[in-house]
Order: structure tokens, then C-alpha cells, then sequence
């Protein structure tokens, strides 16, 4: 037994010997035999995920036609790990033959580089600062205003070994645009040659042509007078080299000079210069980066840095006033300032508000009164270039939307710079590091003062072995190497260079390169927008991850890669979840440089869901045609036609430059089209927007607020007075009372209240009345009498009385179950809805006090008593007091007030310099009545003036609201979002109504037989074949043009059809549109469109007496509605009908 056991534990000893063997010869294997082989995966390789890119999902209108769709499009894709694996020659001879195809082809790829060729300038520096426009914009000026656009495009030339068409350049710019015209563009004999492609009939007819058409017209005609288009072209250069010839051949170069070479960062610095100097005048070209930014600070955001404070890393409080006041008084200069840290702001932690005021009472703001101290004794400018404030102030700027692109990191504000000649210093290390004989230092120094752009080419190309190559070819080469530096340690990771290659380039490149070089072209999905402009302000738009928070959101949170395009505005943002597919992802074993050894799995891309919207695409195309049309007639004084008819303007509005329509289904809340003008392609943004797009996009620094802004949508977030068309809302209120609607009121045609005067335009304009009026009528001709009426509560000229007395809270709770104290609730997320203002005694009451603190904060120093000190305490207290008297406006009685005044040391009575009135009257009488809600703001109120504002697509829901029997609906953009490869549907709309709470739904009724009253009025919409309801309005606005005209009123005009059994509700404004009038054919137009009417409407034939008569109403004598004696005016419509158009016909117009 005990044998049997020994045998067995030396049979385990020498199985457990064996197994020691086998494993130390196994490691000594890979130790010694693959030992490097493990060494380089264990150092070297690291597993990475490549992603493919997923087709974004689908965005269609109500009836299922495409709005917005991904598109393969042919890219030019580098590799840097095989590029870089290969010998050096053959990796640059394989790029200049890329570069020769796309230079041939007309494709732009060099934008970036810091070297151009062929650029326009200026002949001096001192006309940039003269010019309203800088060089390349005042070429396409140029080439619009002097109809050279057809020209230039069929331009052409050959050169080193390099054809080129200016209409390939164009084909392309179009085709980022979502126009793909089907072209071969060539030359033959040294002349243009352009035809279209076999099988082309399909693509011409989906954009508007045949092939029977020109090729060159049709791209001449696609081109138009899009800026855009034309400056997108003008990024090639041997476009700008043709343009320039094309110039200078018809005389019209002036001031423009092309420079054969030139240094892009020189160019951005001198355009930045001459903008800023149009702002602020002492910027000029000798001027310091430094001396800039303080002049920018000081003239702009000061004040705003002195009411900030924040906390350094030890938590000290840096506040910038206090550093001022103490810097003062180190001088000997008595600084009368002293400061308090309010409060944190809720929008930037770490930064705090700060109060500055005088420690003893004087005139003037606190804040200035320091800021002028402090420049007085060269303390301002110090103080803004220091290290602890400029961030500060940097801040202030980004916040104010100025960025004047100076680079303020040195601590020596002398060493600042511009951040174009910081990155041009980079540029110039970057090649001077390969030159092996001379000081990286020095060659900096050198390339930084040569004038010649060159020279500066020539020195690159040598020290990059690019001597034997053009200058074309070397920027291209160029422009490639440094995407590819770029790239870092992600070489395993696609470059796209170009999109939406045309398939004659794609097969010169798969021809000429071979694919194991690095060089490809792949097929990825790109955004495109079929429709370009239609419906941009819904649709929004997509761009790079950019901001901090969009990396936060997206790639930290949701695992998206850096280099995505993602939704940024409109459906495309608020959809992003549901829009975007799931990549692919393949699993690739890479070295320590990320170039790619190994690929271990790869799954496939799934394309994202489809959302469908409630937009119809043929609604919203006639709603956005029609506002353009119309704008531009009444802003060019020509007449406007339509598929239904013309329209000649009575006159011209010359600044009527944008507006918005809104069309809704009034009983589901479904936006059925909802247009803003001017409007943008959002094509332009699928891939990245360019400099010259975005910029295209922007208006000038310093414009006014109504200047037209293609990137703000009017519908949604131009919240303004209503006009005449809050007459149905006052009526909603006043039947809510107990409005009689048969109740008559006679018209006077104006009333004095005090010593102001109210009056109806008919009276102000002609000196007539709308005589006797009841509540139909009053809608129709817009009686302002009738409504100041129910204001007062009785007639000011006979007594009458309508039977009741409109107070603000009747109005406030009318506006409330209309929504117009609340968000539509469509799904927009960027920009977000804004929300009207429906008027308040609280809210004038604050905005006086605001009014009144800060002018006793500047003058009640002014009327202190000789002899009479007080501290800051008691001037302080004594503000606070007397700010307080707007909570009670009446009790403050004039001799109250002198009374309180001379008890705390005031002269109440003495005018003083500067001065128009005494203390006390200035208190009552400019800031107190104001602060009490009288009579006078319920007159402005009721007629839709005052403190009223709001959106059309608000406006469109009140009409909504009327005209479909008291229901509010949730406004919608969203039909139904569908699976896209099964059609699924994941989630269908379902229509979010409450019906308001009103005593009779009669009341809706009589105000909509009061909207069909006006549409019977107006010569336009009383010739369509159904019955319509509309209401206009006018809103008058302070403020002038840039040419110093004064600002034209807003027309409105709000209505639904049919009247019978409404079906839409449309809402249209004209910024500056001067009359509700001109809103007439946009209106006809959709209702046309909607209902399929086949209409010709013309305003040829109608006289000047009725055109008065929509502006002003019927004139006294006319007859008045009665509304089938007082029944429901739906009943017996026809007799009313009948009635009212003899009506109109008899009646002398106003």
C-alpha cells in the first residue's frame, strides 16, 4: 500500500516536471523567436473602432415627397497610414496627380491654404479702409451689376498642361447646392464645350429644364445672381485669374488689382482692420493689437466689465472698478466710487454683478463717471490689458458678438497679435523646421517681412523637394500634406478632402492613382436638400461638432466620433435621436503612429428612422414664392403675378424687404406651411459651411433691427405689435361682457383725451367718419372709434353707450385663451419659439421704475439744497423712496411730492441747467403718469398698439382658435416618424386640443362674420369663389433705414377658409410693408393653392375709391351689418351677402 503510494507521488512529480519543461520552452519560443513580434503588439498596437459613417434618415412632407435626404456622394478620401508607408517621391508624385485632376476639373480644395494664387486686393491699403465692401465681394458686385455672370461662366483657358472651364467650377458649386445639372464640360481647339449627358432627360426635368435646352443657359440660369453661388466659384483661382481678364476687358476693374501670389493670413488681417475701423476709427492699419482691443473695449463693453467681478484660483474677488478706484486714489485723486458684489449670475458661475455708485451724490452714471476718471489719468487702458481683466473683457466681447480674432495669451500686451499673423508665424515654423542649413528663427524672421508671396512659394518648395512641380500643382500638394499632418495619430481614420465629384473626374482618378496609395474615392452618404430654399427655417440645418457643450452632448454622452455632422437647428436638430442611423463599426489593430495593421470584424450601417412632417411641400413652395414676389414688387414699385392672378401696388414700399407666412389646419393644430424671408440653403451646411457661405449669410456689424436676416426665422421669433388684427381679440373680450354686436356707436372719427388725440385712420387721413358702426361693422372698417368706445365705456362726443366697459383684465383673459401667453408648441428646439407680450399694469409699472431709478441716479444730485449734506446711505434711501412713489401713482399728488422732496433737503420747484422741468413735475409727470395705468394705454391696447406683441404663428392660432369653434390647439410639425427600410410606423402624431372656456360660442361667430365682412371689402379676396374671413392691421415702429428714412409700419393680415366650415387658418407679416393691402395677394394665393381654385384675380381694374375703401372703411352713410337682425350670422349668410356687396357698391369710398 504505502509503495503504491510512493509510485504515484513520483509519477505527479515528474507530470508536474514535464508540464515546468513544456512551458519554459514555450516562453523561450517567444522570447527568443517571436519575441520582437510580441514586443510590437504589447508597445505598439492598440485596437481601434473605425466607423462607417450611417445614411441619415429621410424628411418628407405630409403627401410623402422628399424634403431632405442623404445622397451618396463621390469623396476623395486619404489614408495617411498607407501614404505614409510609402517612399516619399512616389506618395508626391501620387498627390500632384490628384492635384492635376481636380486643377483640370475645376474643383476646390486650396481655400484653406495659407498661399493663394491669383487673388483679388486692393491697390493700396488705404482703399480698404474706404471701401464699403472688401475685394472679392465687390467682384461679384461687379460681374451682377454689369450682367457678366453668362460670360464668366462660359470663360476658359489653358495653362501648363491644364485645361479649365469656368463651368465646371460652377457645376460643382451648384451640386453642393443640391442643382446636379448632368454636364461633360471640355474644351475643343481651345473653345468651350459643354453637352449633356446620356440619359440626362430625367435629371433636367427634376430641376425645371429639358434637353432641349442650352447647357450653358441652363447653368447660366441655375447660377442667377446668387451671390453665394458666384463667391463659391471665386475660391478657384484660375476662376478669379478669368474674372479678373473679364473685368479689366470691359473697364471695370477701378481700384482691384490681382495679385499673381499672395498670403491668405495677410489678406484676413487687412479685411478684419478695415471692418473694425468702420466701427471704431481709431483702428487703422499702423494701429497695435493691443491699442485695438482696448479701443474696442473701451467704446463697447466697458460697462460691462466694470459691473462684473470673478474669483481667482486663491478665491479672491478680482472686481476691475475697484482696481480703477484704488489706482486713483494711489494718485491722489479722489475717486467718489465704492462697490458691491450683488449677486452670482446664473448663466456663468464664478462670475459676479457688481454696483458701482457714487459714495456722495453726484450727477451722472457711477460706472462712466469712473471710466471717464480712469482714462483722464491713463489708468483705462492699463487696466483693460492686464492680466487679471483681459479675459474679462474678451468675454464681454463674445457676449456682444465681436470678435475682433486678436490673440491676447502673452502676459506683454505688446507681443499680442492678430490670430492671422499667429497662425501665419506657425505656417512659415512648420516649413521653416525642414530647412536643414538656416535658423528655424531666422527663416520666420525673414518670411514674415518678405512682401513677395513668391518668393515665399519658391522657399517652401524647395525645402519640400517641390521645385520640378508648377505652382499650381505645389500648392496642391501642399494644401494635401498639410490635411494629412493634421490628421495626427489617426491615420487609420478617413480624410475627406472633396465631396460631389463628378463620375468623369472619379474615373480619371481610379484610372491614373492606384488605390494601395493611400488615395481613394469612396461613396458616402451627404445631406442634400432637393428643394434648396424650401422651407430652410423649418427644415434647419447641419454642421460639425463645435461648442464645448455639443462635444459634451454628443460625443461624450451619446459616443458620437469628433469629426460627425450632426443637426444644428430646426427638425434637424430637434430629431437628431430619431434622424441619425447607427454606424458601422469595424475593429482594426493599429501601431503607435494609428497607422492600420490589422482588421479583426466589421459591422454594418443602419440608416436612421424617417420623420414625416405636416408641411405641405406645393403650399409651402406657393406660400415662400408668393412672399418673395409680393416683397419684391411692393419694394420696386412693379406689379406681381402669380398663377393666380396680378398685383399692382398702390405704392411702393422701398424697404420691404422680409416677412413670414404662416398656414395651419385650424382643426388638428398641423403647420401646414410656415415660410420666412429672406431664407437660406441649407445645402451649403451639409459638409461644413465654407468662409465665403457663412459669411454670405451674415449682416454687417452696427445694422439696424429690421435689416432682412436669411438665418432668423420671422414666424417664430419676431415677436411684434399686432396691428388692427388684436381687434378680434378686444372683440372676443367685449362680447365675453355682454357686447349687444347689433349695439350701434357713431363714428366721430377722433376723440381728445387730455392732450392727446385718438383718431380712425379714415379721419386722419381724409377728414371723413365711419358714422354710425356696430360691431360687424366696426371689424370691417376697422373703427378705431368703436373700440376706443368700449374702452371709455361711452361715447366722448354724445354720451352713447355700447353697454359696456372694457378694463385690462378683460383684455388679458381674452388674450390668455387665445395662447397668446404661451408657446405654440412646435417642434423647434434652435432658435427657440418666442413668446408675445400680453400688456400689464405690473409690467409699465416696473419698466418706470427702471426708468425713474436711473434718472435720479444721474440728476437727484442736481436739485440737493445749498447746505445740505447726505451720505451715501441716505442719497441711496432717498432713491429707493422716491422710485417706490410708482406703486402708487394717483396718491403721489404733485404737492405730495414737493412736500416729501423739500422735507428731505430737495429743491422740489427750481429748473436747474440741464434740466426741462423741476424735480417734482419731472417725477409726476414724466415718470409717474407713465407708471399709472390710465385711460390713454387701454385706448393703445384694445386697437393692438401699445404693449402689445406677438408672433404670426401666435396670430395664426388666435384665427385658428375663432374661426374653428373655441379650440386651442398644440401647434405641430411632426406627421409621423417610420422605420426606413420597413416603413414601420414608431410613433404617429395624435392631434392635443382643450376647448376655451368661453360663455357662448355665438360670440366666435359674430367675430367671424366680422372677418367675412372684410374679406368682402377687399377687391382682391371678394373675387375669389368662396367665402373667406380676414382681418388686417398696420403696427407702427420707431427707428429709420440706413438712408435715414423713416421705418414703414408692419402689415398684417390673419384669416381663415372657407368661412362656412374653416379648414386653414393663414397668418402673413411684411416688415415695413407700409399697408395691410399689399398682404391681399399672398393671402389669395394660398387660399387658391390649398383649395385648387382656378382663379385669374387682378387688382388692374378696381378704382382708387376702392382701394380707399380697404385702407379706411366705409365712409358715414354707408350701411350698417346688421347681422340678419340679430340672429346667428351664420344663419341667412346669403340675404347679408347680398347686402353688403350693395353695400360696398353704393357707398362712397374713404
Amino acid at each position: 500500500m504505502k509503495k503504491t503510494k510512493e509510485k504515484r507521488l513520483i509519477f505527479v512529480e515528474i507530470l508536474v516536471i514535464i508540464l515546468f519543461l513544456a512551458i519554459v520552452v514555450r516562453l523561450s519560443k517567444v522570447m527568443l523567436v517571436k519575441g520582437d513580434y510580441y514586443r510590437d503588439l504589447s508597445d505598439n498596437r492598440k485596437v481601434k473602432e473605425v466607423d462607417e459613417i450611417a445614411s441619415r434618415g429621410n424628411i418628407y412632407d405630409r403627401n410623402g415627397k422628399i424634403l431632405a435626404t442623404s445622397i451618396p456622394s463621390f469623396t476623395v478620401q486619404l489614408y495617411k497610414d498607407q501614404m505614409s508607408s510609402m517612399d516619399e517621391d512616389k506618395k508626391i508624385d501620387n498627390i500632384s496627380k490628384l492635384v492635376d485632376i481636380l486643377e483640370e476639373d475645376g474643383v476646390n480644395y486650396t481655400e484653406d491654404f495659407n498661399l493663394r494664387l491669383n487673388s483679388f486686393e486692393y491697390k493700396d491699403y488705404d482703399t480698404y479702409f474706404d471701401h464699403k465692401k472688401m475685394p472679392m465681394d465687390k467682384v461679384v458686385s461687379l460681374l451682377i451689376e454689369n450682367n457678366l455672370i453668362r460670360e464668366f461662366i462660359s470663360s476658359s483657358y489653358q495653362k501648363e498642361g491644364i485645361e479649365y472651364e469656368t463651368a465646371n467650377t460652377a457645376l460643382l458649386a451648384l451640386k453642393k447646392r443640391g442643382i446636379d445639372i448632368p454636364c461633360h464640360v471640355g474644351q475643343i481647339d481651345g473653345e468651350l464645350a459643354i453637352s449633356f449627358k446620356e440619359n440626362a432627360g430625367e435629371k433636367l426635368k427634376s430641376i425645371g429644364f429639358g434637353k432641349n435646352d442650352d447647357p450653358l443657359d441652363v447653368i447660366v440660369e441655375s447660377v442667377g445672381e446668387d451671390e453665394s453661388v458666384i463667391l463659391t466659384i471665386l475660391q478657384n483661382s484660375h476662376a478669379r485669374k478669368l474674372a479678373y481678364d473679364l473685368l479689366k476687358e470691359n473697364g471695370l476693374e477701378g481700384d482691384l488689382v490681382l495679385k499673381g501670389y499672395a498670403v491668405k493670413s495677410d489678406e484676413d488681417f487687412i479685411e478684419k482692420k478695415a471692418k473694425l475701423h468702420k466701427l471704431f476709427p481709431n483702428i487703422n492699419y499702423e494701429s497695435t493689437a493691443a491699442e485695438d482691443f482696448y479701443e474696442i473695449v473701451k467704446n463697447s463693453t466697458i460697462e460691462e466689465v466694470l459691473t462684473e467681478a470673478t474669483v481667482d484660483d486663491s478665491g479672491q474677488y478680482i472686481i476691475p472698478a475697484n482696481i480703477l478706484i484704488e489706482q486713483l486714489e494711489n494718485m491722489g485723486i479722489y475717486a467718489n466710487f465704492e462697490t458691491e458684489v450683488v449677486t452670482e449670475k446664473e448663466d456663468d458661475k464664478n462670475n459676479y454683478s457688481v454696483d458701482v455708485s457714487f459714495k456722495n451724490p453726484q450727477a451722472g452714471s457711477a460706472v462712466m463717471e469712473l471710466v471717464k476718471l480712469a482714462d483722464e489719468h491713463k489708468l483705462l487702458k492699463k487696466l483693460i490689458l492686464s492680466e487679471d481683466i483681459k479675459y474679462m473683457a474678451q468675454n464681454a466681447n463674445t457676449k456682444n458678438n465681436i470678435y475682433p480674432n486678436i490673440d491676447i495669451t502673452d502676459e506683454d500686451p505688446e507681443e499680442w497679435t492678430y490670430t492671422f499673423t499667429k497662425d501665419e508665424k506657425d505656417f512659415y515654423t512648420y516649413y521653416a523646421q525642414k530647412d536643414k542649413t538656416n535658423s528655424t528663427d531666422d527663416v520666420v524672421d525673414i518670411l514674415s517681412e518678405e512682401k513677395d508671396a513668391g518668393k515665399i512659394l519658391s522657399y517652401i518648395k524647395k525645402v519640400d523637394k517641390l521645385e520640378d512641380y508648377s505652382d499650381q500643382e505645389a500648392i496642391g500638394i501642399l494644401t494635401i500634406d498639410n490635411k494629412l499632418n493634421r490628421q495626427g495619430n489617426f491615420g487609420y481614420r478617413p480624410i475627406n478632402i472633396v465631396y460631389h465629384l463628378d463620375e468623369s473626374t472619379v474615373l480619371k482618378i481610379e484610372e491614373k492613382i492606384d488605390k494601395a496609395s493611400g488615395i481613394i474615392v469612396d461613396t458616402i452618404p451627404i445631406r442634400n436638400y432637393p428643394n434648396r430654399y424650401l422651407a430652410s427655417h423649418v427644415l434647419g440645418y447641419m454642421g460639425p461638432i463645435a461648442t464645448g457643450d455639443e462635444v459634451n452632448k454628443y460625443v461624450n454622452d451619446r459616443g458620437y466620433l469628433r469629426d460627425e455632422i450632426i443637426g444644428k437647428t430646426g427638425i434637424e436638430e430637434s430629431y437628431e435621436d430619431n434622424l441619425k442611423g447607427k454606424n458601422g463599426r469595424s475593429l482594426v489593430t493599429v501601431d503607435s503612429s494609428g497607422n492600420r495593421r490589422q482588421t479583426i470584424s466589421k459591422s454594418t450601417s443602419e440608416p436612421g428612422d424617417d420623420v414625416y412632417l405636416t408641411i405641405d411641400r406645393d403650399l409651402q413652395e406657393q406660400a415662400e414664392e408668393s412672399l418673395k414676389g409680393v416683397l419684391a414688387a411692393i419694394r420696386e414699385g412693379i406689379s406681381y403675378n402669380s398663377e393666380y392672378g396680378t398685383f399692382s401696388p398702390i405704392k411702393s414700399a422701398p424697404n420691404a424687404e422680409s416677412g413670414a407666412v404662416v398656414v395651419s389646419n385650424v382643426k388638428t393644430g398641423e403647420v401646414l406651411a410656415l415660410a420666412s424671408y429672406p431664407d437660406y440653403d441649407p445645402n451649403i451646411f451639409a459638409t461644413g459651411v465654407s468662409a465665403s457661405d457663412w459669411e454670405s449669410l451674415q449682416v454687417e456689424e452696427g445694422s439696424g433691427p429690421l435689416v432682412p436676416r436669411p438665418m432668423l426665422n420671422i414666424a417664430t421669433q419676431t415677436a411684434v405689435m399686432p396691428g388692427s388684427t388684436f381687434k378680434l381679440v378686444t372683440s372676443l373680450a367685449a362680447l365675453e361682457k355682454g357686447l349687444d354686436p347689433l349695439s350701434v356707436n357713431y363714428c366721430h372719427g377722433f376723440m381728445d383725451i387730455g392732450n392727446r388725440r385718438f383718431s380712425c385712420l379714415i379721419w386722419s387721413e381724409t377728414g371723413s367718419t365711419h358714422g354710425e358702426e356696430n360691431l360687424y361693422g366696426a371689424i370691417r372698417d376697422s373703427c378705431n372709434y368703436y373700440f376706443y368706445t368700449l374702452a371709455l365705456g361711452k361715447n366722448p362726443e354724445d354720451g352713447d353707450t355700447l353697454g359696456v366697459k372694457l378694463e385690462l383684465n378683460d383684455i388679458r383673459l381674452a388674450a390668455e385663451k387665445l395662447g397668446l401667453d404661451q408657446k405654440t408648441g412646435i417642434e423647434i428646439n434652435i432658435p427657440n419659439e418666442t413668446v408675445g407680450n400680453i400688456p400689464s399694469i405690473g409690467k409699465k409699472v416696473e419698466v418706470t421704475k427702471t426708468m425713474l431709478k436711473k434718472y435720479l441716479e444721474n440728476n437727484l444730485t442736481v436739485f440737493i439744497k445749498d447746505g445740505v449734506k447726505k451720505t451715501r446711505d441716505e442719497y441711496k434711501k432717498d432713491i429707493e423712496d422716491i422710485v417706490s412713489f410708482a406703486d402708487d401713482p394717483e396718491g403721489w399728488t404733485r404737492d405730495k411730492i414737493i412736500e416729501f422732496l423739500d422735507e428731505k433737503g430737495y429743491e422740489p420747484i427750481g429748473i436747474y441747467d440741464g434740466q426741462i422741468a423741476g424735480l417734482a413735475d419731472t417725477i409726476k409727470f414724466t415718470f409717474l403718469n407713465q407708471a399709472n395705468w390710465d385711460i390713454t394705454d387701454m385706448l393703445n391696447i384694445v386697437i393692438g398698439q401699445g404693449q402689445n406683441a406677438y408672433t404670426p404663428i401666435q396670430m395664426n392660432r388666435v384665427m385658428a382658435t375663432i374661426s374653428n369653434g373655441g379650440y386651442l390647439n398644440k401647434y405641430t410639425l411632426i406627421n409621423k416618424i417610420a422605420n426606413h427600410d420597413s416603413k414601420e410606423v414608431l410613433f404617429k402624431n395624435v392631434p392635443d386640443s382643450k376647448r376655451i372656456d368661453i360663455k357662448d360660442t355665438k360670440n366666435l361667430e359674430d367675430i367671424k362674420y366680422g372677418a367675412l365682412l372684410v374679406a368682402q371689402n377687399n377687391p382682391i379676396l371678394n373675387k375669389l369663389p368662396m367665402d373667406i374671413g380676414v382681418k388686417t392691421g398696420t403696427a407702427e415702429v420707431e427707428g429709420q433705414n440706413a438712408d435715414g428714412s423713416d421705418y414703414s409700419s408692419y402689415a398684417w393680415m390673419i384669416g381663415f377658409a372657407p368661412y362656412d366650415d374653416p379648414e386653414i387658418a393663414v397668418s402673413v407679416i411684411l416688415t415695413q410693408g407700409d399697408t395691410s393691402y399689399n398682404v391681399s395677394p399672398i393671402v389669395r394665393d394660398i387660399v387658391a393653392k390649398y383649395f385648387d381654385l382656378k382663379v385669374d384675380i387682378s387688382n388692374s381694374g378696381d378704382s382708387s375709391e376702392d382701394i380707399r375703401q380697404v385702407e379706411y372703411g366705409h365712409g358715414a352713410g354707408g350701411e350698417n351689418p346688421d347681422g340678419n337682425d340679430g340672429d346667428n350670422p351664420t344663419e341667412g349668410i346669403n340675404t347679408r351677402q347680398n347686402k353688403e356687396t350693395e353695400n360696398t357698391e353704393n357707398t362712397e369710398g374713404n
